[in-house]
């Protein structure tokens, strides 16, 4: 396998055509029922059914769209944040309490999924994102009962179809092109999973990020237009994948002075995005830098998806959290939100405290 840490290189070998993401996924055995490795969807396909698949879907992802979703994304911030101020208490578990359920709650509306399910399918997809998770004794029946779940929910749209994307999908393609149903529950869990575990640890490790930085979160409160270029230097520095999907060469691709043979496997790391011949002081948060083109949701054609709604969410919970924690703060030694658990790998957690009196001065 080739690492590729340099950014231009990283680029040049997302852009590759001949470096295919479909090869890959086709030697990955369906372990315990995996839906990521066993049905297609846009991540484990190329070429012809990599654009049906992703065209059936786009429409629900597009800027113009996704803007129309931010009053909801707003609205779901807020009513978490009332829920954390009504517990009375000086703290909170930001990761538990507010990063967790709102995506979640964000994809199922979009999907047409009901609001009853929500924890069900977080605890599907923690699992299926999980490796630890996907080793334990209970998973294969755990995606066995989540992929009986899909099924039952396509015939209930198809028998009532709503204004959401699974309808959508499952009458898709009424000129013989519609979806397989091992495509429907691809793309739907694809959907799920995808859409909620990215903005999860996004959320997760850029307010982190920001909470370290006090000079940064009170630059953020004098001037709120900073909010988008914040999310993406956040993006840029602390983004929820620390590689790309393994692309399997069709044909020898030569990258910068190396020639990668036929049939060998390639993976982008996320090295590319502190690259200091395209990024001045590449390790450090700046929340106004300019001109980030930071490869945190890839590029080429397959290119996140999920960009538009995962940018909006992060800058709607990033401006609710200090608009409404106007004294935020991490409750434990900052040098030590890093430091794993040896006997375990490290998992995604972040705590929050209030230094003042009162329920609205939260800390995180």
């Amino acid at each position: 396998m080739w690492l590729i840490a340099r950014f231009d290189d990283a680029v040049s070998a997302l852009k590759d055509q001949n470096l295919a993401l479909g090869q890959f996924w086709e030697g990955v055995p369906e372990v315990g029922g995996n839906v990521q490795a066993a049905f297609p969807n846009v991540l484990n396909t190329d070429g012809l059914d990599h654009r049906r698949l992703r065209a059936l879907v786009s429409e629900g992802f597009t800027p113009r769209f996704v803007e129309s979703l931010r009053p909801r994304v707003r609205h779901l911030a807020h009513e978490l944040i009332d829920a954390i101020e009504a517990t009375g208490g000086r703290g909170f578990d930001l990761m538990e309490a507010f990063a967790a359920p709102l995506p979640i709650r964000v994809i199922s509306d979009m999907l047409g999924l009901p609001a009853g399910d929500h924890e069900r399918l977080r605890v599907w997809a923690d699992q299926l994102t999980d490796d630890i998770g996907q080793r334990m004794s209970g998973y294969p029946e755990s995606m066995e009962a989540f992929k009986a779940y899909l099924r039952a929910l396509f015939e209930h749209q198809r028998a009532r179809p709503g204004d959401d994307l699974v309808s959508a999908m499952v009458r898709a393609g009424e000129g013989g092109d519609a979806l397989s149903e091992r495509e429907l529950i691809g793309m739907t869990s694809l959907l799920i999973f995808a859409g909620h575990e990215t903005t999860v640890r996004l959320i997760g490790s850029g307010m982190l990020a920001l909470l370290r930085r006090p000079d940064a979160v009170a630059e953020l409160r004098a001037r709120p237009e900073l909010l988008a270029p914040a999310v993406e230097e956040l993006l840029r520095l602390e983004g929820p994948a620390t590689m790309t999907s393994p692309r399997s060469a069709l044909a020898d691709v030569r990258l910068s002075d190396c020639t990668v043979r036929a049939g060998e496997l390639v993976v982008a790391l996320a090295s590319a995005n502190r690259d200091e011949t395209q990024f001045a002081g590449p390790d450090e948060l700046h929340i106004a830098r300019g001109l980030n083109r930071h490869l945190a949701f890839s590029r080429g054609v397959h290119s996140s998806l999920w960009a538009p709604l995962a940018r909006l969410e992060v800058q709607e919970v990033i401006g609710a959290l200090l608009e409404r924690f106007p004294h935020l703060a991490l409750n434990i030694d900052p040098r030590r939100a890093h430091d794993p658990d040896p006997r375990f790998p490290p998992k995604p957690t972040s705590s929050c405290t209030a230094p003042d009196s009162g329920p609205s001065s939260g800390t995180a």
